[in-house]
């Protein structure tokens, strides 16, 4: 009755990319049979079907496609390699943005994405991450996400000028230059400080004295950096949207800097408004754990209710602008997996 079930579900689901690709049905060799199944995999349209297609990067550091369901777990999702490799204590994060993730979710909060399975105890990790779920004190497992995430983020801003600002100075108008980059230069010096600050509590962290709060207070700038940042960012949507309509030759260019491995340009973009509800969610923890006698509670409450208040001015704003990134970086994902299929075609099957 199970095999029948998902014969059914392979029969229902919606084929793509089958007007530019012929079904092939070749030797039944091994690797015959390895690339017609990434091949199909490729051609099945994930939004319709009940399954698709995860990338993996194993807690050794090897890459594996999963198959998940669409009523599965992040859990259930990696349940099996957990099993194989005896993990007990386990987390799983996204790729290249290292979130995270709640093993509860729903696997499609993975899907079109890619994943890696950290092995904490034995530090089996591409990141070497302090194990959060060990840290008896929970301000201080609240703070060292707060670090890990202004990490990231550093990273993030760095390879937006490293992979576009820098490169298009000379490939596009000074006004459109000014228009994508220029309000992120302040954010960029003044977030550096930022995680300078709050790395250094955390690595002196006193529970009963440590103070979060007050070092966002030290950056008055903050509040008006992002806001301009949020004011701008439409614009910056608006040019890009008119770039990818009838610029082919900016878009080619921003697409051979990403590669295979790193972020869109529109993604990197969205960063700091995606950092600013991210803060709102991690300091709004860290306020609930802190007591009202802290020394550090009342300035903590009027940063958590700036960040409020920041998010939900612009929560519609938030939502609609992910939605469009999310669209651009799974069609330009399927685009460079069909390109890296043709190549493998032509040299392995064709001949």
């Amino acid at each position: 009755m199970a095999a029948t079930s998902a014969s059914t579900k392979t029969r229902q689901r919606k084929l793509s990319f089958t007007s530019t690709i012929p079904l092939l049905n070749r030797t039944r060799s091994m690797t015959d049979q390895t690339l017609l199944g990434v091949l199909n995999i490729l051609r099945m349209d994930e939004g319709q079907g009940q399954s698709f297609m995860v990338k993996a990067i194993l807690p050794d550091g090897k890459p594996r496609l999963l198959s998940a369901e669409r009523n599965m777990t992040v859990r259930e999702l990696v349940a099996g390699i957990c099993q194989e490799y005896n993990l007990t204590n386990y987390q799983v994060r996204t790729l290249p943005e290292k979130t995270l993730l709640n093993l509860e979710a729903n696997a499609t909060t993975v899907e079109n994405a890619e994943i890696a399975i950290e092995d904490v105890d034995k530090r089996l990790s591409n990141f070497q991450l302090d194990n959060l779920h060990t840290i008896k004190d929970d301000r201080l497992r609240c703070v060292k996400e707060l670090v890990y995430a202004e990490e990231v983020y550093n990273e993030c801003l760095k390879s937006l000028f490293d992979l576009y600002a820098e490169p298009l100075r000379s490939k596009i108008s000074r006004a459109e230059h000014h228009t994508l980059f220029a309000n992120l230069k302040p954010i960029c010096s003044l977030n550096a400080s930022l995680y300078s600050k709050i790395d250094e509590a955390a690595s002196n962290w006193n529970s009963a004295s440590t103070g979060i709060g007050a070092i966002y207070a030290e950056f008055p700038l903050f509040w008006e950096s992002y806001n301009d940042y949020f004011l701008a960012y439409k614009f910056a949507r608006a040019l890009m949207r008119q770039k990818r309509d009838h610029d082919s030759e900016f878009m080619s260019f921003v697409h051979s800097q990403r590669g295979s491995h790193r972020p869109q340009l529109d993604a990197l973009l969205l960063k700091p408004v995606q950092h600013v509800v991210e803060c709102e969610r991690i300091l709004s923890n860290l306020l609930e754990r802190t007591s009202e006698t802290h020394r550090d509670y009342n300035e903590l409450s009027k940063m958590v209710a700036k960040f409020k208040q920041i998010v939900k001015e612009r929560q519609e704003d938030v939502v609609e602008a992910e939605n469009e990134v999310c669209t651009i970086v799974i069609y330009f994902s399927r685009l460079s997996d069909l390109k890296a299929v043709r190549i493998i075609l032509e040299q392995s099957l064709i001949d």
